[in-house]
């Protein structure tokens, strides 16, 4: 005979799944995996594991109105395939488990599901995207959002679900293609999911734009200074009477660094970067920095100086669409005798046309997008970047 709890939990889930289908796919792998606990077995209101069974506390699912169960299923489902377990890393387990929730609450508010009145939702001050990773990272830096630890008791925050707990099985759906099954449902259904489709959407872990150009500086000051053989050089092996060997000439590293300015982009961030470039050039001693700022015109071109303190005249009115060709020749006309050694450029990857010939050995592209719509060429490094003060 079925618990009641676990037939309330089932009928629970089969009314959300006429407005939510994309529940009733997920709920179907775990349907009959639900085991009723107590706060003696250590769950004091709802709980996962891995292979995704559903532990229940009979007490806390009995405070919960229809509605609110609902939401708690849901949120638990969403941890799993979200595979929360498997992205904390070395995290704080509690602070972890904050931050899921707050992103997984955040989405089914979206979507009109209800919680209980102890749901964490991301804090006010939080203006960065709805996934856990950066949650947590905002976490870490400011504590005092964060609640004070508590067991399950149905009343404090872990009543919004205690995360996924450890319970390895070799034989465990695949969660993640699951995952994708869903989100394929939750987008059909239109605008009612658009928060767990977008939840369940893949993201790409941003990095800082300041590692982007410290990058580029250490791979231009790694390249070979050997560039040419001349006999106006002498070679330090060549005897001293007879045939002479022609000698090894360098050139100074450069590295150009181009920046697109179209209307995605905040005028301080570009800023920001100049002023984080000229500081990078003390530490990197010698190598020439190139810098080209476009929209679908050459906005700025200029070789950068260590102290230089620049910063871009508010006055100047960016228009137009984006074309990075005017910057790249601009760039191209100053590589005198060679490319670059590096090009990094910042950019939406929005503009037309293909990608045009890139006057440098190595393109670094500091992507500020989600997906790339036109693609670099070949051997480009995509390194997806988090701007500054972006909203």
């Amino acid at each position: 005979m079925i618990h009641p709890v676990i037939e309330r939990c089932r009928n629970a889930v089969m009314v959300l799944g006429f407005s939510q289908p994309h529940f009733l796919l997920i709920h179907s792998r775990l349907r009959d995996l639900y085991q009723v606990s107590n706060k003696e077995t250590g769950v004091g209101t709802m709980g996962i594991t891995q292979a995704g069974r559903i532990f229940v506390n009979e007490e806390f699912v009995n405070t919960l109105s229809k509605e609110e169960l609902q939401g708690v299923l849901a949120h638990e489902m969403l941890h799993l395939v979200l595979m929360h377990h498997g992205r904390r890393g070395s995290r704080d387990a509690w602070m972890w488990n904050v931050a899921t929730d707050m992103a997984i609450n955040h989405a089914l508010r979206a979507d009109d599901i209800k919680l209980p009145k102890s749901a964490l939702y991301p804090p006010h001050e939080y203006k960065g995207d709805i996934f856990a990773e950066s949650i947590f990272e905002f976490l870490k830096k400011n504590p005092n959002h964060m609640p004070k630890q508590q067991e399950g008791d149905g009343n404090g925050p872990a009543a919004a679900g205690c995360g996924v707990i450890d319970d390895d099985d070799p034989n465990s759906p695949d969660w993640k293609q699951i995952a994708i099954e869903a989100r394929a449902h939750a987008q059909q259904v239109g605008r009612g999911s658009s928060g767990v489709a977008a939840l369940l959407s893949p993201r790409v872990a941003k990095i800082d734009f300041k590692k982007i150009i410290r990058h580029g500086m250490e791979f231009t000051a790694s390249r070979q200074t050997r560039e040419y053989q001349t006999f106006a050089k002498r070679n330090r092996r060549s005897p001293e009477d007879g045939v002479q060997l022609p000698g090894w000439r360098g050139h100074q590293p450069s590295i150009c660094e181009v920046i697109d300015v179209s209307g995605s982009m905040d005028r301080e961030w570009i800023n920001q970067i100049v002023a984080e470039t000229v500081n990078l050039m003390k530490a990197f001693v010698g190598i020439k920095v190139f810098l080209a700022v476009h929209t679908s015109e050459l906005v700025y071109a200029g070789w950068l100086s260590q102290g230089q303190e620049w910063k871009l005249n508010e006055a100047v009115s960016f228009s137009g669409g984006t074309d990075p060709q005017p910057a790249y020749d601009a760039a191209r006309a100053e590589s005198k005798r060679a490319k670059f050694d590096t090009l990094v450029h910042f950019t939406d990857c929005e503009f037309f046309g293909g990608w045009p010939e890139v006057p440098a050995k190595q393109l670094i592209v500091g992507a500020f997008c989600r997906e790339i719509s036109c693609k670099p060429p070949a051997g480009a490094q995509i390194i997806y970047c988090e701007m500054p003060n972006r909203r």
